[in-house]
């Protein structure tokens, strides 16, 4: 369930409250103002993360050739790490918080061409990802 359907099961219940204790009036009005402030910061916020992921997107696959060399160097980089790495977690962890979503970026793209595919593991640890490289290491 997303944060707008919670959001509105907390009103509904509110109102319940307030029906049975009208003294919860005030505070349920209060309530209310911070559940639409919410919903109105999510808007925002997945507003920006739209416009973002846009913005990623097009520098990512731009046929700006000094961009598809900075491409071509980070997609390198990242099959590196991804042919070094046990699963999704390992590779994960080898690159910086800030890079994490390009690398989950660049694991779509090479998904999406055919270069990599993706294999659940269901062991004992619990579920991992395992990263299967369709390419040889001639490129890394």
């Amino acid at each position: 369930m997303d944060l707008i359907e919670k959001m509105s099961e907390l009103r509904m219940l509110i109102s319940r409250l307030e029906t049975k204790y009208p003294e919860l009036s005030e505070l349920s009005s209060l309530i209310n103002d911070v559940i639409t402030k919410c919903v109105s910061l999510s808007d925002v916020l997945m507003g920006i993360y739209s416009i973002t992921d846009s913005a990623i997107r097009e520098l990512i696959l731009e046929g700006n050739p000094a961009l598809m060399n900075l491409n071509s160097v980070l997609i390198r980089k990242y099959l590196s790490i991804i042919s070094s790495s046990e699963d999704l977690n390992d590779a994960l962890a080898k690159v910086t918080p800030q890079e994490r979503q390009l690398l989950i970026d660049t694991i779509k793209i090479l998904k999406k061409r055919g270069f990599v595919d993706l294999d659940l593991d269901y062991g004992s640890d619990g579920i991992r990802v395992k990263i299967i490289s369709r390419i040889g290491n001639e490129g890394s």
